[in-house]
C-alpha cells in the first residue's frame, strides 16, 4: 500500500464533536486566506481554526418533526455541484411545476419530452430526506451563498453540514494571476469564505451528527500548486500546453453521519459521503473499506446517499511526469506497459476500448475481463457486498419480496439503484464531440431490517440537460422507503 495513503489513513479519524449551530463555525478573514494560499504552515490560532471547520458539523434542528405516519417515505440523493442555482433547486422540490418553463425550447418544444420532464419533476417533489453532495458556503461560484442552510429554510427542513474542504487558491483569492497574466479582480473578500461539503436536510430532527473524514488519496493543495507550477515553467517554454484551472485548497473527502428517528420509532442513521475522483479507483476503494469499518458497530438500519465517482478513471489533471506515475507506477510498470500493448499492438483494440469504456460507465459494479475489460472500480462493491455489521447485518444488494405494483427485484442493486437496459440508468452527463458521456456515479446503499427496506429506485435522468442554465452534470436520485406498522 502506498505509503502516504496508509499515513493518511493512520491519522484520519471519526470526530464527534459538539454540533454547532448553524452560524458557529469559526471565520477566517480574507487576509488568512491569503496567507493560508502562499503557506498552509500557519499560525497555532488559525490551525485551530481550520481544525474546528474541518472536524465540527453544523446542525439546525429549528423545523422540529413531522407527526404524519407515512408507509413510504421518499429520499433523494443528488450531488449539486456547489448549488449555483439553489432557486430553481428549491422550486423543484417545492412546486416544480412553476420551473418546467426553465427547460431548454427543444425540451419545451417536444411534447413528449416535455411529459416525461414534468413526470420526472414530480417524482422529485416533497421528499422526506434529502442527501447533498458538494454544497457550497461563500464561494463565489454559487454566489456566495449557504447553499445548505439556504435551500433548508425555503423548505422548511431540518440540516445538518459538514465541511470537505476550505478553498485557498491563489488565483480565486486574486493575488496570483491565471496562465494569461490576467488577476481575479472579481472576488469579494467580505463575503468569501470558501467552504464545500456535504449536507443532510430531512424533515426529523437530526442528532449524534459526526463527520469521518477518509483517508486523504489526493492532495488538492501540495498537488495542485505542483501542478501550477508545471504548466507555467511549460508555457514559459512555449511548449504546447493546454493547462486546466487549479483548485487549490485544504480538507479532504469526508463522510456525514446523522441520527434520525423516522415515524412508528424506527432509529435510522443517515449518511452522505463522497470518495475522491483525482485518484485511482483503488484509491477510491482504500476510502471506502476505511469507511465502512467506522461504521461497523451501527446496529440500526442505514441510508447511504453516496458520490462515488466510480468513472474507471483518475481525474487528476496532467502534465507528463502525472501521466507516468498514472499509467506506470513502480510494481505495475510492465504489468501496464503490457497491458497497453497488447491492447494498442492489436487490431480489434478499438473495439474492446469502445466496448469497456461503455460497459463501465453503464455498470461499473460488472466484473473484470482480463486486459480487454478492465474494471477497476468492482473492488468497491465487492467491499459493500462482502460487508458486515457487527450485527451480522448488510447491505441490500438483491432481494425477492413484492411490495405493491413491484414484483421482485433480483438484479443486483435494483431495490435502491435504477437498472437500465445495460446496467444502471446514468447518474452524470457531460457534453463530448458529439452528444454526452454518460456515467453512474451517484449511489444508494441501505442497510434494512424488518420494519424499514427501500424500493422503487428512480434517476431523473433529463435533470442534467433539461435545464436551459443548468443546475447540475448529476442526475438527482429517488428511493422510497417502506416502513411498517410496529
Amino acid at each position: 500500500m502506498n505509503k502516504k495513503i496508509l499515513s493518511a489513513i493512520l491519522t484520519a479519524g471519526m470526530f464527534f464533536l459538539a454540533a454547532s449551530s448553524a452560524f458557529a463555525l469559526p471565520t477566517l478573514s480574507f487576509d488568512e486566506y491569503v496567507s493560508l494560499s502562499k503557506s498552509k504552515n500557519t499560525t497555532a490560532d488559525i490551525q485551530n481554526k481550520i481544525d474546528t471547520i474541518l472536524n465540527t458539523p453544523v446542525v439546525d434542528n429549528s423545523f422540529g418533526s413531522e407527526d404524519v405516519l407515512p408507509h413510504t417515505m421518499k429520499v433523494v440523493n443528488w450531488n449539486l455541484e456547489g448549488g449555483a442555482q439553489i432557486h430553481q433547486v428549491s422550486a423543484l422540490f417545492l412546486n416544480g411545476d412553476k420551473v418546467i418553463s426553465l427547460a431548454d425550447e427543444k425540451i419545451l418544444k417536444d411534447r413528449e419530452k416535455k411529459i416525461a420532464l414534468q413526470t420526472q419533476i414530480k417524482s422529485l417533489q416533497r421528499p422526506d430526506i434529502i442527501f447533498l453532495t458538494d454544497v457550497d458556503w461563500g464561494r463565489p461560484e454559487s454566489g456566495y451563498k449557504n447553499v445548505a442552510y439556504e435551500l433548508a429554510h425555503a423548505l422548511g427542513y431540518n440540516y445538518a453540514f459538514g465541511v470537505d474542504f476550505i478553498g485557498t487558491d491563489p488565483y480565486t483569492l486574486g493575488v496570483q494571476p491565471d496562465y494569461e497574466g490576467k488577476y481575479n479582480k472579481e472576488i469579494n473578500k467580505s463575503q468569501y469564505r470558501g467552504l464545500s461539503g456535504h449536507a443532510i436536510l430531512s424533515k426529523y430532527p437530526l442528532s449524534n451528527v459526526r463527520i469521518i473524514r477518509l483517508p486523504d488519496t489526493y492532495n488538492w493543495y501540495d498537488d495542485e500548486k505542483e501542478y501550477a507550477k508545471d504548466m507555467a515553467s511549460m508555457k514559459e517554454k512555449n511548449l504546447p500546453v493546454k493547462p486546466e484551472p487549479t483548485d487549490v485548497k485544504i480538507g479532504g473527502r469526508i463522510a456525514l453521519l446523522a441520527d434520525t428517528t423516522l415515524p412508528g420509532d424506527v432509529k435510522t442513521t443517515l449518511i452522505a459521503i463522497e470518495t475522491e475522483d483525482r485518484t485511482k479507483p483503488k484509491n477510491r476503494a482504500i476510502q471506502v473499506q476505511y469507511f465502512l469499518s467506522r461504521i461497523k458497530d451501527i446496529s440500526n438500519p442505514v441510508v447511504i446517499g453516496a458520490n462515488l465517482n466510480t468513472n474507471n478513471q483518475d481525474t487528476s489533471p496532467n502534465d507528463p511526469k502525472r501521466f507516468f506515475r498514472k499509467n506506470f507506477d513502480g510494481q505495475n510498470m510492465i504489468k501496464n506497459i503490457s497491458a497497453k500493448f497488447v491492447q494498442n499492438g492489436s487490431i480489434i483494440s478499438s473495439a474492446t476500448g469502445v466496448f469497456n469504456s461503455s460497459r463501465v460507465k453503464n455498470d461499473p459494479t460488472s466484473p473484470s475481463v482480463p486486459i480487454f475489460a478492465n474494471n477497476k472500480e468492482k473492488a468497491t462493491f465487492d467491499l459493500f457486498q462482502d460487508f458486515r455489521f457487527d450485527d451480522k447485518e448488510i447491505f441490500e444488494f438483491k432481494r425477492e419480496r413484492t411490495i405493491g405494483d413491484n414484483a421482485s427485484y433480483d438484479n443486483y442493486l435494483g431495490t435502491t439503484n435504477e437498472r437500465g437496459l445495460k446496467g444502471f440508468v446514468p447518474t452524470y452527463s457531460k457534453k463530448a464531440l458529439i452528444g454526452y458521456d454518460e456515467y453512474k456515479l451517484d449511489w444508494f446503499f441501505v442497510k434494512p431490517d424488518e420494519v424499514l427496506y427501500p424500493y422503487n429506485p428512480k434517476t431523473l435522468d433529463m435533470f442534467s440537460t433539461a435545464f436551459a442554465k443548468q443546475i447540475s452534470s448529476h442526475n438527482p436520485m429517488t428511493i422510497e422507503l417502506h416502513i411498517k406498522e410496529k
